[in-house]
């Protein structure tokens, strides 16, 4: 969302020169008698948009999203026709921006399991779904076992009576990640803790790749959807030093997405336990985008400016006082995390 905002701006101004500039170049040729200027255009920014390894191709998309042109859908429309996964996901996130309603399950069917399975997370991050679509979800043929949790999740966040049925074929499924999931949810929204306990003991016992195959499934649920049943297993990966220092920065910073004190005491462990002024730079940098209102940034201050200004930042982010100052710090540092933290910053700022 940091992303989109500070785009906004420049595509309502860039997005309406690509169209016209495109028109004027369809006249030039003397298409104009059979050809409507507005229909070539799209035509030519459809032909246009190829993914690229820089994922170009994602920010044009999402500077014509933004604009919430009506007159854009068909561009959209027949971007859920392309052999790119990525349009595809924007194609159908477009056009449920464009109705200012949910992911339409209809559309969402002509994707596959795990293209699915993206849209519906950014469904959620740009608060695009509702019951019907919850109900749509459970009537999908061949339903996956993550669609199962995103769709449990989904209701849970509605209001909606916890879907038992579905929450049993979690964890009956034979997926470890995937039983380990359906219990921490069993034991955040039941309170049945038996079967997460038995779920963290077999894990501590599986070899290395399985243990990493089923906490990176438990860190990509948990960062976007709080689970404070996931943190005793987040606190094992982030002190397992037989994980990649990227993964146990990962669990960490899942472990804030619970927004409660055990995720913030987890993480005031991490700072004051990390052995290099990069971790600490990271850790605070992900605290900054969480909004963490940590009353002790003590732990990420070291010798290295950024770090400093990044606790003070945290500091006043906690207390709500001289927000505008601190970021004006971090953009004068000009490093890309400190970019990263005053962009997040200003953000925080905004929503006051």
């Amino acid at each position: 969302m940091i992303k989109q905002r500070h785009l906004r701006w420049t595509t309502r101004i860039i997005a309406p020169a690509i169209i016209a500039g495109l028109a004027h170049s369809v006249l030039a040729q003397g298409n104009y008698l059979s050809t409507d200027p507005y229909d070539a255009s799209v035509a030519a920014i459809s032909r246009g948009i190829t993914v690229r390894r820089d994922a170009s191709n994602h920010n044009i998309l999402l500077a014509l999203r933004q604009l919430e042109d009506p007159r854009m859908r068909p561009l959209f429309q027949s971007l859920i026709a392309s052999d790119e996964p990525s349009l595809r996901i924007d194609a159908l996130l477009a056009i449920a921006e464009l109705d200012q309603d949910a992911l339409d399950p209809f559309l969402l069917q002509q994707l596959d399991s795990k293209e699915r399975q993206l849209a519906l997370i950014a469904g959620i991050s740009l608060n695009r779904f509702d019951e019907d679509l919850v109900r749509g979800i459970r009537n999908f043929p061949a339903l996956s076992d993550a669609e199962k949790a995103i769709g449990i999740i989904m209701g849970l966040r509605l209001g909606m009576e916890l879907d038992r049925g579905l929450l049993d074929e979690l964890l009956a499924a034979e997926d470890p990640a995937t039983r380990l999931i359906g219990a921490v949810l069993l034991n955040d929204e039941v309170g049945e803790a038996a079967p997460l306990e038995v779920e963290i003991e077999a894990f501590t016992k599986r070899p290395l790749p399985e243990r990493i195959a089923v906490s990176s499934a438990l860190i990509d649920t948990a960062s976007w959807h709080p689970m404070p049943g996931s943190l005793a297993l987040l606190r094992l990966v982030a002190n397992d030093e037989e994980f990649t220092r990227s993964l146990r920065l990962a669990a960490i910073d899942a472990a804030m997405g619970c927004e409660c004190e055990l995720g913030t005491a987890l993480w005031n462990e991490a700072a004051r336990l990390a052995r290099s002024s990069g971790d600490r730079s990271r850790l605070g940098v992900a605290a900054i985008e969480r909004g963490l209102k940590a009353s002790d940034w003590s732990g990420i201050s070291d010798e290295r400016q950024l770090n400093q200004r990044l606790a003070r930042a945290g500091a006043s982010l906690s207390d709500g006082s001289d927000l505008s100052d601190r970021t004006l710090e971090l953009m004068k540092i000009r490093h890309p995390l400190s970019l990263q933290a005053a962009l997040a910053l200003a953000e925080q700022t905004e929503d006051r």
